[in-house]
């Protein structure tokens, strides 16, 4: 059980849901009005995130910890499968490089990534604690 660690995700999460909310208010010129469609998103992805890792610093099972591992990691998928959908980017000023499409690429790259550490966990979860 770790309390500092529970402390660490409320601040983190209370930064995190600052910063997320007032992109808008920034007015940079790559962030489109899109950006409102994804907030609602990435607000329930902070929140969950932050619920899901509370939880796994105070389980006090191996095996809970690693489903709840799952749960952070599939909330991290749903977050970049949303952000891709929505897209509230736009690089088109910077004309050397195709940005949109590299951001587009690293995306779906980070969701192959996750998807793989999720199976990774689950294969953890039904092993067990290694001795």
């Amino acid at each position: 059980m770790s309390l500092t660690g529970v402390f660490g995700e409320i601040i983190g999460a209370i930064v995190g849901l600052y910063v997320v909310n007032s992109i808008p208010s920034w007015h940079l010129s790559f962030i489109t009005d899109a950006y409102l469609l994804y907030l609602p998103y990435a607000n329930t992805a902070i929140i969950g995130a932050c619920v899901v890792r509370m939880l796994m610093h105070l389980s006090p099972w191996y095996r809970l910890q690693m489903l709840f591992e799952g749960l952070f990691q599939i909330i991290g998928i749903f977050s970049l499968y949303m952000l891709l959908t929505v897209f509230p980017f736009d690089f088109g000023s910077i004309n050397k490089i195709e940005i949109n499409s590299l951001l587009r690429f690293g995306f779906n790259i980070a969701i192959v990534a996750l998807f793989l550490a999720l199976l990774v966990t689950c294969f953890q979860m039904l092993r067990g604690k290694a001795s």
